[in-house]
């Protein structure tokens, strides 16, 4: 036998081999991205699917503030009503001001469920956070209100508050 020829078949087994040990780490690679892939995927729609049902509760949870909100405008107005002293042109407007802003966040409540269901988590959480804080606004709009018509006739809670400080 040839040495030159021994030398070129363990040369030539050599390129055999390494090729297709090159060529199974490839589809290796390969195979284990697309296996990665496709549970990065699965992961992704799990966190969406997580997201959007956390909306959905956060949603509820802002409803019933809205109509917890809506039934002390109404106890307000309702105690107005009844109450001894006129109530002023500017506490009137301030109650009117109120009302309709609350009207508007329970159109917001609604159109948050639209989000919901469009799974636009984006806007969907862009409208929730305003609308959170403008119920935040309104809350402490209807307190105000409240102790205002409370006070004795002239009185302010501005008033109030310079004599104390």
């Amino acid at each position: 036998m040839d040495p030159n020829a021994f030398a070129f078949n363990v040369l030539a087994f050599m390129t055999v081999f390494y090729l297709a040990c090159l060529i199974f780490s490839f589809l290796f690679v390969i195979g284990f991205g697309i296996y990665g892939w496709k549970k990065l995927e699965q992961y992704l729609k799990m966190r969406r699917r997580e997201a959007l049902r956390r909306m959905n509760d956060y949603n509820l949870r802002l409803s019933r503030v809205v109509n917890h909100l809506l039934a002390r405008a109404n106890e307000v107005d309702q105690e107005s009503k009844y109450i001894e002293t006129k109530m002023t042109s500017r506490w009137s407007q301030a109650m009117a001001n109120t009302c309709t802003e609350l009207v508007l966040l329970g159109d917001a409540v609604k159109m948050i469920e639209r989000q919901i269901e469009s799974a636009d988590l984006q806007s969907c959480r862009k409208s929730m956070l305003e609308s959170v804080h403008i119920a935040g606004h309104l809350s402490l709009s209807l307190d105000g209100l409240q102790a205002e018509m409370r006070l004795p006739q002239g009185e302010s809670i501005k008033g109030k508050q310079k004599e104390s400080g």
